[in-house]
C-alpha cells in the first residue's frame, strides 16, 4: 500500500471532528443565547398608575424625599434603582434606571434596563377662608376684620404682602415664596355695596382668588345729647355727654336745688319726664329740640336750664 493511501482515511477523521466541534459549538452558542433571551424575557416590572399619556409617572410637589423603589408595583428578579431618592420639592422632568438582573439556565448573569421619566408637579392652590361672605359696616366706623387666613397644603401659612412681589428667576420657583393681597375700594363714609378680593399665590405660581361683600349703611338715627348750661342767662360752656351722663347731670341739678328747706322744687324728678313733657320743648328748626329745666339753688334763687337733643 503506498502513502497517500495511507493518509485518506486520518484526513477524514480530523474533517468528521473538525464537523463535530462546530455543529456542537454551534449548538452551544445556540443554547447559550436561547438561555439567555429566556431569562432577559423573565426579566418584568410594573410601576404605579399614576402616569401621563406618555408613561412618565407623575408625582406631587412635597417637601419630602420618596426611594424611587416605592414607585415599581412588581417585577422579578432582583432590583436597583440609579438614583436612591427623589426629592419631591424640585418640580421639573428626571429619569431613573431600573435594573434587573438573574442567572440564566447556564449561570450566566442576565441584566435587563428601564427607563423611567419621572414629573414632578405643583397641582395644588392655596386655600382661602374667612368667617362672613357679607360683613355689615356702620358708616363712619372703621373697616370690620373678617379673619382671614390663607395657607397653602405644603408651604403652611402665606404672607400678606400690598402688592404682587416680582417674579424669581429660581429654577422651578414663580416666585421666591408664597403671598396673598386683599384689595378692596370701600369708602367708610358711602353707603353701597364693597367688594373685598382676597388673592393667593404658591412660590410655584398656583393662584387662588376668593371674594366678600362689605355693605356699608348709615348710622341708625340716635339722640346725641349735648348739654348747654346757662346761669341767670349767662353761657359758661358747652359739654357734650352721653344719655346716661345727661341723666345724671339733670337730676344733680334736682337734687342741688332742694337743699333750702320750705322752697319751691323743680317740677322734674327725672331726664325721661323731661323728655317726654312737650309742655316744656320747644323746636329749633334744625333737628334740635330745646327742652328747659327750672331749678333752684341752695339760695332759693331760680335758675334756667335747657338740654340740646340733637337728632
Amino acid at each position: 500500500m503506498d502513502k497517500n493511501n495511507q493518509k485518506k482515511p486520518v484526513n477524514k477523521l480530523v474533517l468528521i471532528i473538525l464537523a463535530l466541534l462546530i455543529v456542537g459549538g454551534g449548538v452551544f452558542a445556540y443554547l447559550k443565547n436561547k438561555a439567555k433571551n429566556d431569562a432577559l424575557n423573565s426579566l418584568t416590572i410594573d410601576f404605579v398608575s399614576n402616569q401621563t399619556e406618555t408613561g412618565a409617572i407623575q408625582l406631587e410637589y412635597d417637601l419630602s424625599k420618596i426611594d424611587p423603589l416605592t414607585l415599581v408595583t412588581s417585577h422579578t428578579w432582583e432590583i436597583e434603582a440609579s438614583k436612591s431618592e427623589i426629592d419631591l420639592s424640585v418640580l421639573g422632568e428626571s429619569e431613573i434606571e431600573y435594573i434587573l438582573s438573574t442567572k440564566d439556565s447556564m449561570g450566566g448573569t442576565v441584566k435587563k434596563s428601564f427607563t423611567k421619566k419621572i414629573v414632578v408637579s405643583d397641582t395644588k392652590a392655596p386655600e382661602i377662608s374667612f368667617d362672613n361672605d357679607n360683613i355689615p359696616m356702620t358708616a363712619g366706623s372703621a373697616i370690620p376684620d373678617n379673619n382671614i387666613t390663607v395657607s397653602d397644603p405644603v408651604d403652611g401659612a402665606l404672607e400678606l404682602v400690598e402688592n404682587e412681589p416680582a417674579k424669581t428667576a429660581e429654577s422651578g420657583q414663580v416666585y421666591e415664596k408664597g403671598w396673598y393681597t386683599v384689595s378692596h375700594e370701600i369708602d367708610p363714609a358711602k353707603e353701597g355695596e364693597y367688594t373685598v378680593t382676597i388673592t393667593a399665590s404658591d412660590k410655584n405660581g398656583n393662584r387662588t382668588e376668593k371674594t366678600y361683600t362689605v355693605t356699608v349703611t348709615k348710622q341708625k338715627e340716635q339722640y346725641r345729647y349735648v348739654a348747654r348750661e346757662y346761669y341767670a342767662d349767662e353761657e359758661k360752656k358747652w359739654v357734650t355727654i352721653s344719655a346716661k351722663q345727661a341723666l345724671s347731670y339733670v337730676n344733680d341739678w334736682i337734687k342741688n336745688a332742694d337743699k333750702v328747706k320750705n322752697k319751691k322744687r323743680s317740677k322734674y324728678t327725672s331726664l325721661e319726664q323731661v323728655v317726654n313733657d312737650q309742655l316744656y320743648c320747644e323746636s329749633a328748626g334744625d333737628g334740635t329740640w330745646k327742652m328747659y329745666i327750672f331749678v333752684y339753688d341752695s339760695k332759693g334763687k331760680q335758675v334756667k336750664k335747657h338740654l340740646c337733643l340733637k337728632f
